[in-house]
């Protein structure tokens, strides 16, 4: 190699590590599977950061108690995904408490708003897209079996009441196995987020959502008496290892890619979902996640 050759090798691996040395640090940590919507948003997260400069890693902690092991051994500032509904559940309050807690300051910023939505699978007789058309499918039924992923029994009392008929939870290990065991006529209907992956999945009609988004039904329209006929996903970036400085710099980048990625405008807009952008522009705050989080708590009572 020539002297020139080894001159410019040298300066670009300087440059280099100049650059991860002065580069702000920031990771995304996934809690949860690595097939699922929320790994694919971790992954998107991560090169985002990566694009605007920051000197970024991606974990993939798998759940709560390996993830309270990465943030105890690591003093990595990070940030990771979480929803009022996933917070709620058994495994982050009873047998495993996020760590460090989850409190207004320990949010970096919210992260989207998502309607909830019911689908049924595309057979004869399951073309709905009215009140009356669910109306009458359910009133060939003597029982419902409808898959979640993770929501309590309770959630649905009030439909049963309505329809006085039981209402059967088939709990599956995440929401693309929901998608699957309907697919597979494993349940009648599913109970999950609406997202572009339900939308666009061949055989799945999901005829209502919490706010009526593209052209479905709205669920208060269907179910006036079911309390959670408003209830949408509040998701939120929690933060960990973090000083208020890159805080404030986290909450810039989060904000800065929910609006200008060109990955995630486009996941989230085929969505049909309020990102946090748009969020704090229509003047949402934290109470609002708090409010859906007690609300999913008092279903486990």
């Amino acid at each position: 190699m020539t002297l020139l050759k080894k001159t410019g090798a040298l300066a670009v691996a300087l440059s280099i590590t100049s650059f991860s040395a002065f580069a702000d640090q920031l990771d995304i940590i996934v809690p949860s599977g690595n097939t699922g919507n929320s790994w694919k948003q971790g992954v998107m997260f991560h090169k985002a950061l990566q694009n605007q400069g920051f000197d970024s890693e991606l974990h993939w902690t798998k759940n709560c108690h390996t993830n309270n092991k990465w943030v105890k051994k690591n003093d990595r500032a990070a940030m990771y995904l979480i929803n009022a509904n996933k917070l709620k559940s058994d495994i982050y309050r009873k047998k495993c408490k996020a760590n460090p807690a989850i409190t207004d300051d320990s949010v970096v910023s919210m992260l989207y708003l998502r309607s909830m939505s019911l689908c049924v699978a595309k057979k004869p007789f399951n073309n709905i897209s009215t009140k009356e058309d669910f109306y009458k499918w359910i009133s060939q039924k003597d029982k419902i079996n409808i898959g979640v992923s993770d929501y309590p029994q309770g959630m649905f009392v009030d439909l049963e009441k309505q329809f006085n008929i039981p209402f059967n939870r088939v709990d599956f290990s995440g929401s693309s196995k929901v998608l699957k065991g309907l697919i597979a006529g494993d349940v009648d209907i599913i109970y999950t987020g609406y997202t572009a992956r339900e939308i666009n999945t061949p055989g799945v009609n999901c005829f209502a959502t919490t706010a009526g988004v593209n052209g479905t039904q709205k669920f208060k329209d269907i179910f006036p008496n079911w309390k959670l006929n408003e209830l949408a996903t509040y998701a939120i970036f929690q933060g960990v290892n973090m000083t208020p400085d890159i805080k404030a710099k986290a909450h810039a980048a989060a904000m800065k890619m929910l609006s200008e990625d060109a990955d995630l405008v486009a996941y989230y807009g085929k969505s049909h979902i309020i990102t946090g952008n748009k969020m704090e522009e229509q003047g949402m705050d934290m109470k609002g996640f708090w409010k859906t989080y007690d609300i999913w708590v008092s279903l486990d009572k």
